[in-house]
C-alpha cells in the first residue's frame, strides 16, 4: 500500500517576541460601559473577568499573576478592588467617598499605590497595605496640581507618576530613601501619560500624543537627559515579563491591536495580539490563567441590549427620510434626521444620569434650514443642515465654574476638543463623574491683551479645575455622535472652534446625507454634479416633521 503523504497537523508556533506566553489584561469600553478582560497570550478567546453594570478597569496583576487589583464604581463611586483569579472573589479595598483610581502593585505585593481626589482639590498619590493593617498613607505633595498614574518601580523605593506641577504633563519620580521628587521627562512642548516600569527598573514607557499621532516611548530613567526612544505608535504602554518588548494599543479599521514591539534588539519583528475594538491599558503576566476560568469562557456582558434603537421609517419616494421632532428640547429648530434622533435622545439621558442635570435640555443648534446663510468663516456644507448634527450652547464655558470645561486635543492635521461637563453641585462629593487630569484651553485669553494667546487662539489656563466632571465627549461617541474638527481659522474665527458641535454621520458624505431628507433639485448649486445653464439656488419647501412620541 501507498503511504500517506497528508502532512499531521502541528500547532502553529507562537512568534519569538511572544514565546514567554503568559496573560494579558485590559479594558473594554463597550456598549457605554468598561469591563476588564483577559487573554492567554497565543489565543485569540479574550475572558471577560468581570461585567457589573458599572465601569470597572485600570487593572494591574500582582507581581505573582495571581490577583487583578482595579478601579470600579459597583458601589456606587469609585473604590478599589482585588479579584482573585484563582478562586473568582473579589474584596473591596477602600472605603472613602473621594474618587480612587489607577492601583499599582509594589514587588513584594504588600502595598497598592493610586490615585485619589483629595481635600476637594486635586488628586494625589496614596499607598495602601493590602491586608488592611494601617490607613492609607499620601505620598509627599507640595503640588497645587494633580499627581496621578502611578507605577511602582520592581525594586520598591521609587513611584513613577505623572503630574502637572511644572505646568504642563510629565512624568516624576518619588523616591521613598530621601523623599524627593525628580521630573524624568521635562518636555513642555509633549504630555506624557501611562509611566509604565521595564522589569529591571532601568526602563520607563509611556506614551503621548506626538505630532499628532498617540507614540509610546521609551527613557532610560538614570540617564534621562539622553532623551526618550520612540518604540512605535500606541498608547498606555506595558512591558512583557522578560522586558523584551513594549505592548501598546492600536486602533486600526478592524479593531483594536496590542502591538508587542520588541525592545533593544532583543527580538526580530513585531507581534499582534487582537483584542476587543476600544480595548486599552494592556498589563501582562508570566502567570497563566487557571484553566477552570479559561473553560468558563469569561463573564456574560451585564448590559446585553443597545443602548438605543434607532426607529427610521425609509419611505419609497425621493426624499426617502424626513426630519423628527425632539421632545421638550429647548432651540430654535427642535428637530433631527428620523435616522439620528433616536441616539440623540438617548444620549441626553444618559447624559442626564450620569452628569444629574440636563446638559442637551437646551442647546444653540439643531436643524439649519437650507437657506440659512453661514457666518463668516463657516464651511457652507454645514452638517447642521443635514439634520445630523448639534451644537451646545457656546456659554456654557462661562460661569464661576463653569458647567463645561473645553480640552484641546490635536490629533492628525486636526484640532479636536474634549469636553468635560461639571456634574450638579448636588453630586460633587464622588458618587456621579470624577475628578478632571488636564488644563483646560482658555479662550478667554484672546482678549486679554496677550499677544501670543491671542495668536494661538488662547492658551492653556494653567490650573486644573477643582471638582467632578464627566466626559462628555467619550458618552457621545458611545451613540455615534463625533466631535467636529475646528476649521483652519479657528484661532481668529471664534465661529469656526467648533467645540461645541457634535454629528453623527453613519459613514456617509455630507451630500450623500442631504439626499436622505431632499431632493436632487431642492438641493440645486449644491449637487456635485454641475447642471447645464444657471444653477438654481437651493430651495427649501416646507419639510414633513415627524412628531414626537
Amino acid at each position: 500500500a501507498a503511504l500517506d503523504s497528508t502532512p499531521i497537523p502541528t500547532t502553529t508556533p507562537l512568534p519569538s517576541i511572544l514565546e514567554v506566553a503568559g496573560t494579558m489584561a485590559y479594558t473594554v469600553r463597550e456598549n457605554g460601559q468598561t469591563d476588564i478582560w483577559a487573554l492567554p497570550v497565543g489565543s485569540r478567546q479574550p475572558i471577560r473577568l468581570t461585567n457589573d453594570p458599572a465601569d470597572e478597569r485600570d487593572p494591574a496583576f500582582s507581581p505573582d499573576g495571581r490577583r487583578i487589583a482595579y478601579a470600579g464604581r459597583r458601589d456606587g463611586n469609585w473604590e478599589l478592588y482585588i479579584y482573585d483569579l484563582t478562586d473568582g472573589t473579589t474584596q473591596r479595598m477602600t472605603y472613602d467617598p473621594a474618587f480612587q483610581g489607577n492601583p499599582s502593585w509594589s514587588s513584594d505585593g504588600a502595598w497598592l499605590a493610586y490615585e485619589q481626589y483629595q481635600d476637594d482639590a486635586h488628586l494625589d498619590i496614596f499607598v495602601l497595605r493590602v491586608d488592611g493593617a494601617q490607613a492609607p498613607i499620601r505620598l509627599p505633595s507640595n503640588s497645587t496640581s494633580p499627581d496621578y498614574a502611578p507605577a511602582w518601580s520592581p525594586d520598591g523605593r521609587r513611584i513613577a507618576f505623572v503630574s502637572l506641577r511644572d505646568g504642563n504633563q510629565d512624568i516624576y519620580l518619588f523616591s521613598f530613601d530621601d523623599q524627593s521628587v525628580v521630573n524624568v521627562t521635562r518636555t513642555p512642548l509633549r504630555d506624557e501619560d501611562h509611566p509604565a516600569w521595564s522589569p529591571d527598573g532601568r526602563f520607563l514607557a509611556y506614551s503621548a500624543l506626538d505630532a499628532g499621532q498617540e507614540k509610546i516611548f521609551v527613557i532610560d530613567v538614570d540617564n534621562p537627559d539622553a532623551g526618550a526612544q520612540v518604540i512605535n505608535r500606541g498608547r498606555a504602554p506595558t512591558w512583557s515579563p522578560d522586558g523584551s518588548a513594549v505592548v501598546g494599543a492600536v486602533d486600526t479599521i478592524d479593531g483594536t491591536q496590542m502591538i508587542v514591539n520588541p525592545f533593544a534588539g532583543a527580538s526580530v519583528g513585531t507581534g499582534i495580539i487582537p483584542a476587543p475594538r476600544g480595548a486599552t491599558a494592556p498589563t501582562w503576566t508570566r502567570t497563566t490563567l487557571p484553566t477552570s476560568l479559561v473553560n468558563s469562557g469569561g463573564l456574560p456582558p451585564a448590559i446585553r441590549e443597545p443602548l438605543y434603537v434607532e426607529d427610521e421609517e425609509r419611505r419609497p419616494i425621493d426624499p426617502p427620510f424626513r426630519l423628527s421632532a425632539i421632545a421638550n428640547v429647548t432651540v430654535d429648530t427642535a428637530v433631527l434626521s428620523d435616522r439620528v434622533n433616536d441616539s440623540f435622545s438617548a444620549l441626553r439621558v444618559a447624559v442626564n444620569d450620569q452628569a444629574g442635570w440636563d446638559v442637551l435640555g437646551r442647546l444653540d443648534d439643531a436643524f439649519w434650514r437650507i437657506e440659512r446663510p453661514p457666518q463668516p468663516g463657516e464651511e457652507r456644507r454645514n452638517w447642521l443642515l443635514t439634520g445630523r448634527a448639534f451644537s451646545m450652547q457656546r456659554g456654557s464655558i462661562a460661569g464661576f465654574p463653569p458647567p463645561l470645561e473645553v480640552v484641546r486635543e490635536d490629533i492628525g492635521i486636526d484640532t479636536l476638543w474634549r469636553a468635560f461637563v461639571r456634574v450638579s453641585d448636588d453630586a460633587q462629593t464622588g458618587q456621579l463623574g470624577e475628578p478632571l487630569r488636564q488644563f483646560p484651553w482658555d479662550f478667554a485669553a484672546r482678549t486679554g491683551g496677550d499677544v501670543q494667546a491671542y495668536d494661538a487662539g488662547g492658551r492653556l489656563r494653567g490650573i486644573v479645575p477643582a471638582g467632578y466632571y464627566i466626559d462628555l465627549t467619550q458618552i457621545a461617541a458611545d451613540y455615534g455622535w463625533d466631535r467636529v474638527p475646528a476649521g483652519s481659522d479657528w484661532r481668529a474665527n471664534s465661529n469656526t472652534i467648533y467645540y461645541w458641535s457634535f454629528r453623527k454621520t453613519s459613514g456617509l458624505g455630507w451630500y450623500e446625507a442631504m439626499r436622505e431628507i431632499y431632493t436632487e433639485a431642492q438641493l440645486g448649486g449644491f449637487a456635485p454634479t454641475p447642471i447645464p445653464g444657471d444653477a438654481p439656488r437651493p430651495t427649501a419647501p416646507p419639510l414633513e416633521i415627524v412628531p414626537s412620541v
